[in-house]
C-alpha cells in the first residue's frame, strides 16, 4: 500500500523481535518473511494482541494479498480509540484501495476536510477520501485529491476519484472557514453544509445556494439557516462538529492531581463576543481574599490548557450569538469542574446537568462556587463522569455517527440547487464573497475580476473587487490607486448603493486618506441616512462591505460594526424592515464614529464629543466610543458626563483599562481614594494589562 505516514512505528509486543518494525521495513520485507511473520501471529488470540500488533498483523495479511481477511482486522481497529487512532488514516487508505475487492458495507464520504479531528472520526464511520486545495489537480494518495482552487472545478475532482468509488454524500465540514469549488453545484451526488460558527451567516447566505441541505452545529442557529434559502435544514444533538476533545488532551492533568487554582475563566473579556463575561470575571476576583483565583486570557491556546489543568472549577459562559464553543470540552479535558452559565441551555445537549455540569446564574453565582470548593467528593464525583464520557475517543467516535445517522435517515437528494438558476458571472460573484468571508482575499478578487469579464456592466463585481483590494492594501499598509478608480467607476459608470458609498467612505478614511472628500460623502450619508432617503438593497449574498475583522488589528471598531451586523442578520434572517431598519441605523453610527474619529485627530474636541455623542444613541454598547468620549469629556473638566460614559463602559466591560485610568484621574482630583484601591486589587488579578506601569505612576501616593 502507498503513502503510508513514515513516522508511525507499529511495536510488536509478546513476539521475538529485538526491535520495533517499521511501516517502510514492512514495504521492503520478502514474502517468505512475511510469511514467518504471519505465522507468529496464528495461533494468538486476536482480542489479546495491542493495537499496533493489530494492526500490523493486518497490514502483513494486506502484502500477502489476503485482502478479505486484512480487512476484517483493520476495521476491529476502529473500536481502539486512543492510543490506535494514528492508524486510523491507514485503514481508510487500505479501504480506499481495496474497496472494489471488498463487501460494500460502509458509506462514502467525499469531505473538505483532512487530517483532523473531523476527519478522523469520518474515517471509523465511512470511507472517506478528502479533497484539499493545492498547487494542482491530483491525487495524492488513495484518500486524498488535491485541486487548484482557480483552475479546477468540482467536476475535476470527482474525475480524480477511482471509477467505483462513488460518494454517498459529500459533506463540506466547517462551511465558514472554507472556499467552495466552482461547479460545486453540478454535483451529482447531495451536497451537505455543516457550519459550526454562529457569527458566519453572510457567508453562509453564499453557501447554502451551492447545498442540498445545511446541517448547523447547535439548535440556535436552525431558525436562521431555514431562512436563509430554499434548502433542508437537519439538526441533532450531540452533532460531530462540536463535542469533541482534540487530541491535545490525550495526557491531559489526572483528576486527582493537586490544584494550584481553586477556580479559573479564561478568553476575551469582549462584551460584544460575551455580554456577561466580564460582570462574572468582576465578582469572582472579588472572591480573591478567600480562594485562589486566576482571571485573564492567555497568549496561547496551549498556556490556556497548562491554566485549566490547575483548575478545580472552570467557569464558561455562552457567546451573545449562543451555542456551545470547543472551551467547556477543553475543561473537562483538563480535568476540572465546569460551571457554565444557564442563560444558554445548549451545553445539556452535551452535558447533563448536575451530573456532569453545574450550572449557574446571576443570583447563585458565588454560591455554587462556595458549595462545590468545600463539598470535594461531589465536585470530584461530577468531574469524573464528565471526563470520562469526554475524554476519549470512542465519544468523537459516536458523535459523528449521530450525524451521519441523521443525514442518512433524512434521506437527502440532489435538488435544483438555488445557484444553478444563476448565470456564470453570478455564480463567480456568490463564490468571490465566500472566499471573502473565508478570508482568502486573494481568491476572491481573482473571482470577482473573472466576473466582471463575463459581465463588466455590473456594477456589484467592481465593488466587490474594490473591497478586496483594500482589505489587502490596508493589510500590507501599502497604497492601490487601482481601488479608488474602481469606487469612482461603480459610484458615477453604475448605480450607486449604500454599500458602495460607504465603501467609498472607507477608502477616503482608513487607505488614501482625504479629508475634503472624507467629509463630503460622510455629512451627505449621514444627513441621507438621518432623513431616510436611502433606500437599502437586497445585498445579502451580492454585494460587500469594508470591514477588518481580527479584534487585533489597528482598527478593531471595525470587528464591532460586523458582529452588529451578523446578530441583525441572526435576529431577522428574512431581511424583513426589522432588518433593513437595523442595518441603516448600523451603518448610521459606523459614519458618525468616523466623524468623530476625525473631529478627534483634528482637535476639535466640541466637535468628536458631540459626533460621538450621537452614535451611541444608536449603538450604545460600543465600548470603543464610549472610551473615546469619555477620554475627551475627563480632558475638557466635563467630569460629569465623563462619569456616565466610563461608568456604562465599564458595566459592559468591567475591565476596560483605559476606563479605569480615566475614572481614577477623576476620583483622584475628588479624593475618593477608596474607590481607586479597589479598583486597582480587582484589576492586578487580570493578565495582560497594558497600561499597568502608567496606572502605577499615576497612582502611586495611593498605593
Amino acid at each position: 500500500m502507498r503513502s503510508r505516514a513514515n513516522n508511525l512505528w507499529l511495536v510488536i509486543d509478546k513476539m521475538d523481535f529485538p526491535v520495533p518494525l517499521s511501516l517502510e521495513q514492512l514495504q521492503v520485507m520478502p514474502k517468505g518473511a512475511l510469511e514467518e511473520l504471519k505465522k507468529s501471529f496464528d495461533g494468538v488470540p486476536e482480542e489479546t494482541l495491542p493495537v499496533y500488533s493489530r494492526g500490523l498483523k493486518g497490514l502483513v495479511y494486506e502484502r500477502l494479498g489476503l485482502v478479505s481477511e486484512a480487512n476484517k482486522i483493520l476495521l476491529s481497529l476502529y473500536h481502539y480509540h486512543g492510543e490506535g487512532w494514528t492508524l486510523w488514516m491507514i485503514v481508510n487508505e487500505f479501504r480506499n484501495t481495496y474497496g472494489r475487492l471488498l463487501p460494500n458495507s460502509r458509506p462514502k464520504i467525499l469531505t473538505n476536510v483532512n487530517k483532523n479531528r473531523i476527519s478522523l472520526s469520518l474515517m471509523a464511520n465511512a470511507d472517506t477520501i478528502s479533497f484539499i486545495a493545492g498547487s494542482k489537480l491530483g491525487r495524492l494518495n488513495a484518500s486524498v485529491v488535491s485541486y487548484n482552487l482557480r483552475k479546477d472545478s468540482f467536476l475535476d475532482i470527482l474525475g480524480q476519484l477511482p471509477a467505483w468509488w462513488k460518494p454517498d454524500y459529500v459533506l463540506i465540514f466547517i462551511t465558514e472557514v472554507h472556499s467552495l469549488p466552482t461547479g460545486l453545484e453540478k454535483s451529482p451526488y447531495p451536497v451537505v453544509g455543516l457550519p459550526g460558527d454562529p457569527w458566519k451567516f453572510y457567508k453562509a447566505f453564499c453557501d447554502v445556494k451551492f447545498f442540498d441541505a445545511v446541517m448547523p452545529a447547535v439548535e440556535c442557529l436552525c431558525p436562521a439557516y431555514q431562512s436563509i434559502g430554499n434548502v433542508k435544514t437537519l439538526y441533532t444533538s450531540n452533532s460531530g462538529i462540536q463535542g469533541y476533545i482534540p487530541w491535545q488532551f490525550a495526557n491531559a492533568s489526572p483528576v486527582h492531581q493537586k490544584k494550584e487554582y481553586d477556580v479559573v475563566i479564561t478568553g476575551t473579556l469582549s462584551n460584544h463576543f460575551y455580554r456577561k463575561r466580564g460582570q462574572y470575571v468582576w465578582r469572582l476576583l472579588k472572591l480573591a481574599n478567600r480562594y485562589k483565583v486566576f482571571a485573564g486570557r492567555m497568549p496561547t491556546l496551549e498556556g490556556g490548557f497548562d491554566v485549566m489543568k490547575q483548575a478545580k472549577i472552570v467557569i464558561h459562559c455562552a457567546s451573545t450569538q449562543g451555542g456551545v464553543n470547543l472551551r467547556p470540552f477543553e475543561a473537562v479535558a483538563c480535568g476540572a469542574l465546569l460551571l457554565h452559565d444557564e442563560g444558554d441551555r445548549s451545553i445539556e445537549e452535551f452535558f447533563e446537568a448536575d451530573k456532569e455540569v453545574v450550572l449557574f446564574n446571576e443570583e447563585n453565582f458565588e454560591q455554587k462556587i462556595d458549595y462545590y470548593l468545600h463539598h470535594d467528593a461531589e465536585r470530584e464525583q461530577i468531574i469524573q463522569r464528565a471526563t470520562v464520557k469526554n475524554r476519549t475517543y470512542g465519544n468523537i467516535v459516536a458523535l459523528m455517527k449521530n450525524t451521519l445517522d441523521k443525514i442518512q435517515q433524512s434521506r437527502i437528494t440532489v435538488t435544483l440547487r438555488s445557484a444553478c438558476a444563476l448565470t456564470d458571472d453570478m455564480k463567480l460573484n456568490a463564490l468571490g464573497i465566500s472566499s471573502f468571508y473565508a478570508k482568502d482575499y486573494h481568491l476572491a478578487a481573482f473571482r470577482f475580476s473573472e466576473a466582471i469579464k463575463m459581465n463588466e456592466w455590473n456594477g456589484k463585481y467592481y465593488n466587490n473587487l474594490a473591497v478586496c483590494l483594500m482589505v489587502l492594501a490596508f493589510t500590507a499598509k501599502q497604497r492601490n490607486p487601482m481601488i479608488e478608480s474602481v469606487l469612482l467607476l461603480v459610484n458615477k459608470k453604475h448605480t450607486p448603493t449604500i454599500l458602495s458609498v460607504f465603501n467609498l467612505l472607507s477608502y477616503y478614511r482608513f487607505i488614501q486618506f482625504n479629508p475634503e472628500m472624507f467629509l463630503e460623502i460622510s455629512d451627505k450619508m449621514a444627513q441621507d441616512l438621518q432623513n431616510n432617503r436611502v433606500e437599502i438593497p437586497a445585498f445579502v449574498g451580492d454585494e460587500l462591505f469594508f470591514y477588518l475583522d481580527n479584534p487585533g488589528d489597528s482598527m478593531p471598531e471595525s470587528h464591532v460594526f460586523l458582529l452588529e451586523l451578523e446578530s441583525l442578520l441572526n435576529a431577522f434572517p428574512d431581511q424583513g424592515s426589522q432588518y433593513q431598519e437595523g442595518f441603516l441605523k448600523t451603518v448610521l453610527w459606523r459614519i458618525l464614529e468616523y466623524k468623530g474619529d476625525y473631529y478627534e485627530k483634528s482637535g476639535d474636541d466640541s466637535r468628536a464629543i458631540r459626533e460621538y455623542g450621537a452614535a451611541l444613541e444608536i449603538c450604545p454598547r460600543n465600548e470603543f466610543v464610549l472610551e473615546r468620549v469619555g477620554k475627551l469629556c475627563t480632558v475638557a473638566g466635563r467630569f460629569e458626563e465623563a462619569k456616565l460614559y466610563l461608568t456604562k463602559l465599564l458595566q459592559l466591560s468591567p475591565f476596560h483599562e483605559n476606563a479605569h485610568l480615566w475614572l481614577s484621574r477623576i476620583e483622584w482630583d475628588k479624593g475618593e481614594k477608596g474607590k481607586i484601591k479597589e479598583r486597582i486589587s480587582c484589576m492586578l488579578h487580570v493578565t495582560g494589562l497594558k497600561n499597568l506601569e502608567q496606572f502605577n505612576r499615576i497612582m502611586d501616593k495611593v498605593i
